[in-house]
């Protein structure tokens, strides 16, 4: 015959294991996130980093002459490095929210771990 302390040690382990997998996999995921919202920050200064050289360039080849080209290219200059603040600050943003809940799930495995251990502790 099957001591029920041990099935019921059986089940709440194999519960555990459960639970420790499924947050173990959401903090894999929010790195994963964490990691993308990065990669597409990077890509996208880089690309406007890029159309602001190019205006730089556009502007120091223009003549004395063509003021009111040098003050389109200027503006245009000026709204794509505001575009980089803004997408700098956007991933900041993103990733603070996802670092967040990160550690919301890394509490919340921390205290599955202490619950178990106590239940271990009070069974055997």
């Amino acid at each position: 015959m099957t001591d029920p302390t041990n099935e019921l040690d059986g089940v709440l382990d194999a519960l555990h294991g459960d639970r420790k997998a499924v947050l173990s996999s959401q903090l894999r995921s929010i790195e994963e996130q964490v990691v993308e919202r990065r990669l597409i920050a990077a890509d996208t200064t880089l690309v406007v980093h890029d159309e602001v050289h190019e205006l730089t360039n556009e502007l120091l080849n223009l003549q004395d002459s063509q003021r009111l080209d040098r003050m389109q290219l200027s503006r245009e200059q000026r709204g794509l490095q505001r575009e980089v603040r803004d997408e700098l600050r956007n991933a900041w943003k993103d990733v603070q929210a996802l670092r967040q809940e990160e550690r919301l799930v890394e509490k919340e495995l921390l205290q599955a771990v202490k619950v178990h251990d106590r239940h271990k502790d009070l069974g055997g």
